[in-house]
């Protein structure tokens, strides 16, 4: 794939990174649910206090802009958002407790299974992209 298919590439992050704030605002439920998948889906710049809220759009054309020029800087832009996901689902966020992340999490569940778990979905396939993407650069290079 030429460089010039993935001129856009930045633009398309951004915008996944929007439909998975739309979910993650959706997932908070107006502080009634749960912010874990909006840590989540911007990990890590969502720990960053108040821009972290706005993050997922951020970290995604990050990973566009990563991935536009077949750079090599793809694949250590995955290994941090995927170790920070890892982190955020094990100890949770710095600024509530493990249990009551997951007990807002569980709460939320019950109430909207289907919208969670189809942006946690979502951000698994988009995952899941970029790093097949990031590790045929790589192995191209």
């Amino acid at each position: 794939m030429t460089t010039t298919r993935r001129k856009w590439w930045p633009w398309y992050g951004f915008a996944f990174g929007c439909v998975l704030l739309v979910f993650a605002f959706g997932d908070a439920g107006a502080g009634h649910g749960t912010d874990l998948p909006l840590l989540l889906f911007g990990a890590p710049f969502s720990l960053v206090p108040v821009v972290g809220v706005l993050a997922a759009p951020i970290w995604w054309a990050i990973v566009g802009w990563s991935l536009k020029d077949q750079r090599l800087i793809a694949v250590p832009v995955m290994v941090v958002h995927t170790c920070a996901i890892v982190l955020l689902w094990w100890f949770g966020n710095p600024w509530v407790s493990r249990e009551d992340e997951w007990r807002s999490f569980h709460r939320f569940e019950e109430f909207a299974p289907v919208w969670l778990w189809s942006g946690i979905a979502v951000h698994a396939v988009g995952v899941v992209v970029a790093w097949v993407l990031a590790i045929a650069d790589w192995r191209r290079a």
